[in-house]
């Protein structure tokens, strides 16, 4: 049986795990040889077998997001750890005006529409302004931040938000499904070996649920669980989330 000490203990050691971890995600996105690459979308790992995906399945990938973002063109958007800007460049032409945070100056720096805003910080760390935007995308990223730390970023997030905005988190990588992206025994070794080192290779994996009822009790008052069209490369282990605010 754990005494009350013991409690302490492994609340200490997970706290350190954890920043070892954010630690980890830090330095990686300033520093890592993968920034540095020539595409847009190789600069922050999105693609297949080591090769960005084709035009014509990233096309379809942005179409599907435009239409559950349902943008205009007075809309203030806010894109949530936007990297390398994939997203905030395409999204410049569909909106008014654009605030795209990350940690990664590197990364920003390859943003070239005129009209977005491009904010260097943590996430977890920032302060948002109130009630400022009409969409807000959150894709591919998640999965750096714990859930610790998500009720304080979603609060962030639902406070920044107009009455009637649109919110996508999109891209989460699915605890149900891991062992279906880990579904080797090389694939597995690296995943427990990754566990031990701190360093992870996709980072936190979500129940459904928990996201679902945290998004419920920050405030908004729509949740929609989306699972991805085939055509996404990451179908297979990810999901989509859409919540809606109002007032």
């Amino acid at each position: 049986m754990l005494r009350a000490m013991d409690f302490e203990d492994v609340g200490s050691e997970i706290k350190y795990e954890f920043m070892m971890e954010k630690d980890f995600w830090m330095e990686y996105w300033q520093k890592d040889d993968m920034i540095f690459r020539d595409h847009l979308q190789s600069k922050i790992g999105r693609t297949i077998n080591g090769q960005p995906i084709s035009d014509e399945m990233w096309n379809k990938t942005t179409q599907y997001i435009a239409d559950l973002m349902r943008c205009e063109k007075s809309h203030f958007f806010l894109d949530v750890c936007a990297g390398s800007g994939v997203f905030s460049d395409f999204f410049s032409t569909q909106v008014h005006g654009i605030d795209a945070v990350d940690i990664s100056e590197p990364l920003l720096s390859n943003i070239k529409a005129p009209n977005v805003n491009k904010i260097i910080g943590d996430l977890s760390a920032i302060k948002l302004d109130k009630e400022k935007y009409d969409r807000v995308l959150f894709y591919f990223a998640i999965q750096h931040f714990s859930l610790q730390e998500l009720p304080q970023i979603l609060n962030n997030i639902f406070q920044s938000c107009k009455s009637g905005a649109v919110v996508l988190i999109g891209d989460i990588p699915d605890i149900e499904k891991k062992y279906d992206f880990f579904n080797s025994s090389e694939r597995r070794a690296a995943y427990f070996n990754s566990l031990i080192t701190c360093k992870p290779i996709i980072g936190e994996w979500f129940f459904r649920q928990d996201l679902v009822e945290m998004a419920k009790f920050i405030g908004f008052t729509k949740v929609t669980f989306l699972p991805q069209p085939g055509f996404c490369i990451n179908a297979h282990y990810r999901f989509d989330l859409i919540l809606e605010v109002e007032r």
